[in-house]
């Protein structure tokens, strides 16, 4: 390929990260594996950070360049269900452990030093995401399935705050959580509530939380009807919609816009499943994996432009194939998506073609947009 700008998307195959074109035409494994899941772009899209699951010795964060150089591990944490958070200014990772003599909440410098446990309990958090001022971080975590909820602590440490407890917030089992890109708002995505004795299982629900300037928080829309299967909330640059998967007719699934002040969600696509959604830089375009009814994988996306500030949608969808992975895998809530308004600049690195490992296949779970205009 000429040296040129090429949007990439980061995705774990057969325990080895790689990163592959946004036609699906080319792509690489980078890391040596054989136990490497959810990558994560940092914010300039200079750096992936990821989990290294297994052998046991080499369990830990880790993070490389954008050409797969520099494997650095940089934090002993690591987790099954959720993956690395960058800070918004790239200089700090957060981390959920889930070993028993490491659980809890950790940050670390993205170069490896200052490991700090900032939350420690007996149970281990659901989720989290850092504010984009670097100041705060949310998590979910649950002590049963009818207490616990949303917390907001100090990056530097502290003690955590409930801000949202679950009977109150309507959370069963709080589970993802992101922040709006400017700050003022979350939106938490519960977990799907069992069935009981002669009544239905409840969905989960969407919680969209307006953060005060004082602290305080309120929950000024909540979204029932959302897809069962882990996916994760994707906030729209302009901090007034957020993108979500709620249950569409005939078991399909439908790609929605949640509007922040009214909580309507708008219709922009529908498939037989579709994972986490995630928004270009600019905000224009908005992609989903999706998947037909044999499990093949497809990329759907879903052209959309701003016509107003009432956020009035104009779509155009264009179906696209992309990698045929053997089959997919999923984890927990280890799908974070984070969005590099930077495409990546030169030819691809000289690494094996994924297309060539033996592997699981592409696990679009893992998978994260880094930006395409």
């Amino acid at each position: 390929m000429d040296k040129t700008e090429v949007h990439l998307l980061a995705f774990s195959q057969g325990g080895r990260v790689g990163v592959m074109t946004a036609d699906g035409k080319e792509s690489v494994l980078l890391s040596p594996g054989p136990g490497d899941y959810s990558p994560v772009w940092s914010p300039d899209g200079a750096m992936i950070a990821f989990t290294r699951l297994f052998p046991q010795n080499q369990r830990g964060t880790y993070v490389m360049k954008a050409d797969g150089s520099g494997v650095k591990k940089v934090l002993n944490a690591a987790s099954y269900y959720m993956s690395p958070i960058w800070a918004s200014d790239g200089q700090r990772l957060a981390m959920n452990d889930h070993d028993p003599d490491r659980r809890g909440l950790w940050t670390v410098k993205a170069d490896g030093t200052d490991a700090k446990q900032i939350f420690k309990d007996d149970l281990p958090i659901e989720a989290a995401a850092w504010s984009p001022d670097g100041k705060t971080i949310a998590f979910t975590y649950n002590k049963q399935p009818t207490t616990g909820g949303l917390y907001l602590i100090d990056a530097n440490g502290g003690e955590p705050k409930l801000v949202v407890d679950v009977p109150n917030g309507g959370l069963y089992r709080a589970g993802v959580v992101a922040w709006s890109p400017d700050g003022t708002h979350l939106a938490v995505r519960s977990n799907p509530q069992p069935a009981k004795e002669g009544q239905p299982a409840v969905s989960p629900t969407l919680s969209i939380v307006k953060v005060e300037k004082d602290g305080g928080v309120k929950v000024i829309q909540r979204v029932s009807g959302l897809v069962e299967t882990p996916w994760i909330p994707a906030w729209h640059i302009s901090s007034y919609t957020v993108a979500a998967l709620m249950q569409g007719s005939y078991g399909k699934q439908q790609l929605v816009a949640v509007s922040r002040d009214t909580g309507k969600a708008e219709i922009l696509g529908e498939q037989a499943r579709m994972r986490s959604p995630m928004w270009s830089g600019d905000g224009g375009t908005l992609m989903a994996p999706a998947y037909d009814a044999a499990d093949k994988p497809r990329g759907m996306v879903v052209q959309v432009m701003l016509k107003d500030p009432n956020m009035s949608w104009d779509m155009s969808h264009d179906m696209t194939d992309m990698m045929k992975p053997d089959r997919m895998s999923m984890m927990g809530n280890a799908t974070q998506i984070a969005v590099s308004p930077k495409p990546f600049v030169g030819s691809m690195p000289s690494a094996k073609p994924a297309a060539e490992a033996k592997s699981e296949g592409l696990r679009w779970a893992d998978m994260t947009w880094k930006g395409f205009t």
